[in-house]
C-alpha cells in the first residue's frame, strides 16, 4: 500500500521534486544503475 502511493505520488510530481532537489534524471538513471550492481 506505501509502495503504491510513494509510486503514484512520485508519478504526479516526480519532476517537481527532482527540480527542487537540482538532481537530472541521467544522474538518478546513473545512480539507479550502480546500485542495482553493488546489490546484484
Amino acid at each position: 500500500m506505501t509502495a503504491a502511493l510513494v509510486s503514484a505520488g512520485f508519478a504526479v510530481s516526480g519532476r517537481q521534486v527532482l527540480c527542487f532537489l537540482d538532481v537530472s534524471v541521467p544522474a538518478l538513471q546513473g545512480a539507479g544503475g550502480l546500485l542495482l550492481l553493488l546489490v546484484a
